[in-house]
């Protein structure tokens, strides 16, 4: 899922309550930063770039999101249209039970790279979240196909768990900023001022700090251009114009900070802070994106502070 996706889906209203799901084996592994848990298919392991489990060899992942906002409004929005939007064709929608809650499974297509893959979208919850898993594998994929099927249909979800520390392959540090950690989506981190998904009080500032999931050929000389095409893909992206951009160097990775002026969906003006550093041997790109309505000096600060911080995990 690109970044912009991953973080229009953070910006959805809600709060996050237990649903039933699937009962609970001893084979189950449990997603770190999550409430759920999966019995993986044969050969998959600890996904360390997002929340779920992949296997690389075989292009194959299975990848788990915990989404504020209504089950089936998020059903409704899943339309061929909507879905062709992302570069995805609906194959069917097939309705599924699991332990006697009703859940739906989306079966897409999506190219990428140059290669089509086919995508297994379980989808169930409540009134106040939607929990995704995804299992995505090379078209013509069919032991795959049928491996990933049976472990979607083991998900379960434990409202026991804890899902309120940071679980990715990195990290930022926002002592002192006033934003706290709020929830981990996709391998992706959210922080906010009151550390809820959406921010209760006058001051609506959001850092998100995410890593591509896919390989990205990206040179020195593009980076530039890279960088402002991903501000523009932003959530109203479209109105973000650059008001500086600037070469960095993070954790020993170059890139580019952007400071520039947006404004939300409600067209309430916006400060719109953007890093973006590359890793060039892993093909790989991170965002660290802070979003503010008001404040703007201070928070721009707080930003730039948080973004100086990032750091890569050790393997």
């Amino acid at each position: 899922m690109p970044l912009y996706l991953r973080a229009k889906f953070l910006l959805l209203v809600g709060l996050l309550l237990p649903v039933a799901a699937s009962a609970q084996t001893p084979e189950h592994a449990v997603v770190p930063g999550t409430k759920i848990s999966l019995i993986p298919p044969t050969g998959f392991t600890a996904a360390r770039s997002f929340s779920g489990f992949e296997q690389p060899d075989a292009a194959a992942s299975i990848m788990i999101s915990d989404i504020p906002g209504p089950v089936q409004q998020m059903k409704a929005g899943m339309t061929p249209a909507a879905l062709a939007t992302r570069g995805m064709k609906l194959l069917r929608t097939e309705p599924v039970t699991l332990n006697g809650t009703p859940a739906t499974v989306l079966h897409v297509t999506q190219s990428a790279n140059g290669l089509l893959y086919c995508k297994q979208m379980l989808m169930f919850g409540d009134a106040t979240h939607t929990v995704l898993v995804v299992g995505t594998y090379p078209d013509g994929g069919k032991t795959v196909e049928a491996n990933i099927r049976r472990a979607l249909l083991t998900t379960h979800y434990n409202s026991r768990l804890s899902d309120d520390t940071p679980a990715a392959e990195f990290g930022v540090d926002v002592a002192g900023t006033g934003l706290r950690f709020a929830k981990n989506l996709a391998g992706s981190l959210l922080y906010t001022t009151d550390g809820q998904v959406t921010p209760k009080g006058p001051d609506k500032a959001v850092v998100i700090v995410a890593g591509s999931l896919n390989s990205v050929e990206v040179g020195p000389s593009e980076q530039k251009a890279f960088s402002i095409q991903h501000l523009q893909q932003l959530p109203e992206g479209k109105h973000n114009r650059v008001r500086t951009i600037s070469p960095v160097t993070v954790d020993g990775l170059s890139g580019y900070e952007i400071v520039a002026d947006g404004q939300n969906d409600k067209q309430v003006p916006e400060l719109v802070y953007q890093l973006t550093l590359f890793d060039g041997p892993t093909k790989k790109y991170y965002a660290v994106v802070g979003l503010a309505e008001t404040q703007f000096d201070t928070r721009l600060a707080s930003f730039k502070a948080i973004a100086r911080t990032f750091k890569r995990k050790e393997k």
